[in-house]
């Protein structure tokens, strides 16, 4: 059993040679109700080497050569189901040592970027579509362009900021190149600002603030702790989820602004709900939910752009 774990591991963590062992195994097998057993027939190959290569590790493994048939390894049936067991309980785990790690790089990542970049409109936009061009053909990418692409959306024409909650999931099932790439786009690019973090039990609030409805700096408390509907609100949409963050819409981007950004980004359905937040943008930031309104309004601030004051 102790080899078949290793095998197992060393399959998972993407080594060829024990995957390709996993592979023979469970193409070549077969269960077979009469006698309660799991046989193999190794495939015939002019490779002698390699089928004896294999026969020998099926045999370290358990399996016994069938004397009257040539190639055919058999294994007990129960000794089979074990091994299946095994197999899951080994998946499991190293998925969760799997998980561990992404999340250490992931906090590792938000400690590194913690000040967002000093941007002009212009330039932000050149950076999302850089980050688009990169990741909108990227399926692993669409649960988090869905979740950004609905909270930009959310915050159009909004009084108050938007509150995003994220599985950390989200951020971290796609490899740590594009977990960074999606850390840097939030916090370092937009601006957004990481109010609320559940880590298993814990409450990671260590750096966190929360605004009041001016907009002033003060302590964060944990939805466990407060009676701020915003963030109880939020933090109720993932059910069955121990590992997730809450992001807050940067205050200074305009809705004209937002408009441009989701022009960059690909179209996404999304249907999570975005709490509102306390924080109230500025009257500058704000376009009119009319359209007609909206082309009236930037027809006169196009008008006053061009006035030589």
């Amino acid at each position: 059993m102790d080899l078949w774990n290793e095998l197992c591991t060393k399959a998972f963590d993407g080594d060829e040679q024990a995957n390709d062992a996993l592979q023979i195994i469970q193409r070549c097998g077969r269960m077979n109700v009469e006698d309660n057993s799991f046989t193999i027939k190794l495939e015939d190959d002019d490779h002698n080497r390699m089928q004896q290569e294999q026969g020998n590790l099926l045999t370290l493994l358990g399996f016994t050569a069938d004397p009257l048939h040539r190639h055919i390894y058999v294994l007990p049936g129960n000794t089979w189901t074990s091994f299946n067991e095994a197999k899951r309980q080994r998946r499991m785990e190293w998925h969760a040592a799997l998980q561990q790690s992404l999340t250490l790089r992931l906090k590792a990542c938000i400690d590194r970027i913690q000040v967002p970049l000093d941007l002009m409109p212009g330039q932000r936009l050149v950076l999302v579509q850089e980050f688009a061009r990169n990741h909108s053909n990227n399926v692993g990418s669409i649960p988090f362009l869905r979740g950004l692409v609905g909270c930009l959306r959310a915050q159009l024409y909004k009084r108050q900021l938007v509150d995003w909650q994220v599985a950390e999931y989200v951020l971290t099932q796609n490899g740590e190149d594009a977990m960074m790439d999606y850390i840097r786009l939030i916090r370092g690019i937009l601006g957004m600002t990481l109010v609320f973090r559940k880590d298993g039990s814990h409450d990671d609030t260590k750096h966190m603030v929360a605004l009041d409805m001016t907009g002033v700096a003060a302590p964060f408390t944990s939805p466990q702790e407060t009676t701020a509907v915003p963030v109880m609100a939020a933090a109720a949409a993932v059910e069955d989820d121990d590992h997730y963050m809450i992001w807050r819409m940067n205050s200074a981007l305009s809705d004209q602004e937002l408009t441009d950004i989701l022009e960059c980004l690909p179209r996404q359905q999304c249907n999570q709900c975005f709490p509102l937040s306390p924080v109230v943008r500025s009257n500058s930031s704000l376009l009119p939910s009319s359209f007609i309104l909206r082309w009236i309004s930037l027809l006169f601030r196009r008008c006053l752009s061009i006035l030589p004051f």
